[in-house]
């Protein structure tokens, strides 16, 4: 029974932890960018989308398959640089995980039917292609192409 109790007490401990730290880390100034280390990040979205700004949480429950429709139940098709590129390890620094976590969360959604995973694309300019292209689609790319960028829109970083 002790040890029981002990769990729930450290189950609930590490719960209010992330929380805490999630909102903590979250908070801030709106921008367009989201500083990493080695990059800045933009998201961008389809010009369909009605959405002006997003939070780290959504995007996070967007690439993770957790929301995968947007207000106007229009099903949201996501896109990220390959890991391996600058930016693409930037994205998962950004997500809080790794590749190959991600990799292996994505496996089991899928080994499981639970979802569809976010497409990678070679380069930030791709994802533009893409975006561009494809109603109600996101994309995360480095802030250095924001120019390049015409018949998607940038959405801002709650």
């Amino acid at each position: 029974m002790m040890i029981l109790k002990l769990n729930s007490f450290l189950k609930y401990t590490c719960i209010l932890f992330v929380f805490l730290f999630g909102f903590f880390s979250i908070g801030g100034a709106e921008s367009e960018e989201i500083k990493s280390e080695e990059i800045k990040l933009i998201i961008i979205v389809s010009s369909d989308v009605k959405i002006k700004e997003i939070d780290i949480a959504t995007l996070n429950k967007i690439y993770r398959g957790r929301k995968t429709l947007w207000k106007n139940s229009n099903k949201i098709s996501a896109y990220y640089v390959k890991s391996g590129t600058v930016t693409g390890d930037a994205f998962f620094k950004l997500l809080g995980v790794t590749y190959s976590k991600f990799n292996r969360y994505w496996r089991k959604k899928l080994f499981s039917s639970a979802g569809t995973p976010p497409s990678s694309r070679s380069n930030g300019q791709s994802v533009i292609d893409v975006v561009s292209k494809n109603e109600s689609s996101i994309g995360v790319i480095p802030a250095s192409l924001k120019d390049k960028i015409k018949s998607c829109k940038i959405i801002k970083i709650k």
